[in-house]
């Protein structure tokens, strides 16, 4: 929540719930705990929608944005990232695939993470309090893929992460799990899908290097059509 609120225009007022609300308009960072004292009006930008039972969005008195999979009564938009953080390494002095994931509270990754290890994926543990933001952003921007899993820890239901607009603003090929979201926001030509560990093997082994470079440098141009500015200023828009 706070990399999304660091995106946003830096002349807008930030605040905690323990602040007294100010009047005018508001944009709230909707986790679960959220919605018993969201404001009437405010308009609501959900994390994890997925969780929310069906119906629950649209019964909101609120404009509603998700960011992690389309919801009825919502609009469906993206995670922005600080793209000024990102310096993307030309494809030459890339090296590597790696996996930036988290795994405290994911059991069921602790087997998925062998497998990678195996097929020769740096895992890039993201609950590592030893590392700072920049040092996660400066390994995608130096990776020549990552791998991305979809699935959410406590439905299982497939989202668009916010890792990968990470991967895109980095440079780097998207390895994104095959879901029936993402590839309705990206076009499919700036990353590519696996749905088994066999098809990430098929990926790693048999992707042509100048394929992987253009599907890449794709990516990165799709990425600054998603950018924070952009995403703000639609907000701003549904303001008005």
């Amino acid at each position: 929540m706070q990399l999304i609120q660091a995106t946003a225009p830096a002349d807008w007022k930030r605040q905690s719930w323990q602040d007294p609300l100010p009047g005018g308009d508001l944009v709230v960072l909707c986790e679960e705990n959220t919605f018993p004292t969201l404001p009437r009006g405010a308009i609501a930008i959900v994390l994890d929608s997925v969780r929310y039972p069906e119906g629950f969005l649209k019964s909101l008195p609120n404009t509603v944005i998700t960011l992690d999979a389309p919801a009825e009564g919502a609009t469906f938009m993206w995670t922005p990232v600080r793209a000024e953080l990102f310096k993307p390494k030309p494809w030459n002095e890339r090296k590597g695939i790696i996996c930036p994931v988290r795994l405290k509270n994911y059991p069921m990754r602790q087997k998925a993470v062998s497998v990678l290890e195996k097929l020769g994926v740096k895992i890039i543990e993201r609950d590592d309090a030893a590392r700072s933001y920049q040092d996660y952003v400066d390994d995608l921007c130096s990776a020549r893929a990552v791998v991305n899993f979809c699935q959410d820890r406590k439905t299982g239901k497939p989202q668009v992460k916010g890792r990968v607009f990470e991967a895109l603003t980095a440079g780097a090929l998207l390895f994104e799990e095959w879901n029936e979201h993402t590839g309705s926001v990206l076009p499919f030509t700036s990353f590519c899908d696996w749905r088994d560990f066999g098809e990430l093997k098929a990926l790693r082994d048999g992707l042509n290097e100048a394929i992987g470079k253009g599907i890449a440098a794709h990516g990165l141009e799709v990425a600054e059509e998603f950018s924070a500015q952009r995403f703000w200023a639609v907000i701003e828009k549904l303001a008005a």
